[in-house]
């Protein structure tokens, strides 16, 4: 890694700690809810039917940027930044991802709320679903994980390249380089290269993840429930939208097919020529998508 690009990313970092993103702070009030000593921060704001958004892996709150202003206009929207991202204060002991958000709606007063998640916050929305089914009204599942899914499987080959050049990243302390191989991966996917993708796009991508590789630890991420998700989707109720790119890793792909496969009635969406972070890449598309689900417009 570049000195030159070490050095522009801790100026980034030092940015992004100073200055917080506030997609429409006149109407989003901050604040935190307690969950086993993790102080988990929140925004909300808006009137109508509540919608809690929940952040990928190594991201936070701030990448719901276009989707929240979209929202507001008919709906309570919530912004959660899970254990071991953005704001959130961790402790050595992370809680659930299901207790997190159960504990956020009751703080809220909120008793059933639609979600959208991605990636790893589309895998803690599924472990609340498959745990709290009357609780959830609507589901959409963008890039998704699933709790579970490495039971008893073989990882794709791109995602057993990946975890490989990321551990030789974080073995040798270089966040730097962490964040360049997470960018690659889930930014771009394994078919495409950094000319795919829109340079800002990247830029903003990029120091999120580096802003969070440097300022949490990954054991402090929200557990998984036990049993895990996939053995409990049949105890989903709500309608289910799952959202994905066709340049996506292989691994989401598989997992995108399995959960229409094995969630009665779920709508399936396929973005063509995009990747992991939909709803930064293209976000007029996922915009459309989302509120038509919803019933937003």
């Amino acid at each position: 890694m570049a000195l030159t690009q070490k050095l522009f990313l801790q100026i980034s970092f030092l940015v992004l700690s100073l200055i917080a993103y506030r997609c429409d702070a006149q109407k989003l009030l901050s604040g935190y809810v307690n969950v086993d000593g993790t102080k988990v921060y929140v925004e909300a704001g808006g009137k109508g039917d509540p919608v809690i958004l929940v952040h990928a892996g190594f991201m936070d709150r701030r990448m719901w940027k276009y989707q929240t202003p979209a929202l507001l206009n008919k709906h309570q929207v919530v912004l959660v930044d899970l254990p071991g991202h953005g704001q959130t204060i961790d402790t050595m002991q992370a809680p659930l991802a299901e207790k997190v958000i159960r504990v956020v709606m009751d703080s809220l007063h909120i008793h059933t709320a639609a979600f959208a998640g991605i990636s790893l916050g589309a895998a803690a929305v599924l472990d609340f679903a498959t745990s709290y089914p009357d609780k959830v009204g609507k589901l959409v599942l963008i890039s998704a994980g699933l709790s579970g899914w490495e039971e008893g499987r073989q990882l794709q080959p791109d995602t057993r390249e990946y975890f490989k050049l990321l551990d030789t990243s974080l073995k040798k302390r270089d966040t730097a380089a962490a964040a360049e191989v997470f960018t690659h991966y889930w930014l771009e996917g394994p078919k495409r290269s950094n000319v795919d993708v829109d340079s800002s796009l990247r830029r903003t991508v990029l120091n999120t993840i580096y802003y969070n590789m440097k300022q949490h630890r990954a054991s402090g991420w929200p557990k998984s429930s036990s049993p895990s998700a996939i053995h409990k989707l049949a105890m989903i109720k709500a309608p289910v939208l799952l959202i994905a790119g066709t340049e996506d890793m292989n691994e989401v792909l598989q997992i995108n097919k399995y959960l229409a496969t094995n969630i009665t009635g779920a709508k399936q969406v396929m973005v063509p020529d995009a990747g992991h972070f939909l709803n930064l890449e293209r976000p007029q598309e996922l915009n459309k998508a989302l509120l038509q689900f919803l019933g937003g417009q």
